[in-house]
């Protein structure tokens, strides 16, 4: 689908001062909306998670903290982790609402194009 998108733009470029060009220009600008911003969501993302068996055992268990001091400890390291990785899922989040808008988009101008076309 995307590379007939990308062909049917470029080909209807070259429709001169047909007024379906701009309909066509728009699926183009779209569609790149779509890449631009699938680009963001599958960007490899460093996410912060530490939370081994090995270091609680020797950071709680060994040294003799009470499993109450472990939890409250974890708890608040997860919220930390939590907030770290937030911002970097927001940011897809938005990414993602804006390739929806793009791909919306494009297939408006294509239906547009169809119409008038037709």
């Amino acid at each position: 689908m995307g590379a007939s998108s990308i062909a049917a733009s470029v080909l209807g470029l070259s429709l001169g001062d047909d007024p379906r060009r701009a309909f066509v220009f728009g699926g183009l600008v779209g569609f790149v909306t779509v890449v631009g911003a699938t680009l963001v969501v599958l960007w490899p993302y460093s996410w912060t998670f530490h939370c081994g068996p090995k270091a609680m055992a020797a950071g709680y268990i060994e040294q003799g903290y009470s499993i109450d001091d472990m939890l409250r400890d974890h708890s608040e390291e997860l919220e930390t982790f939590y907030d770290k990785n937030d911002l970097r899922l927001q940011k897809m989040y938005k990414a993602l609402q804006l390739a929806v808008m793009g791909l919306g988009l494009e297939v408006l101008f294509l239906m547009l194009d169809v119409l008038v076309g037709g």
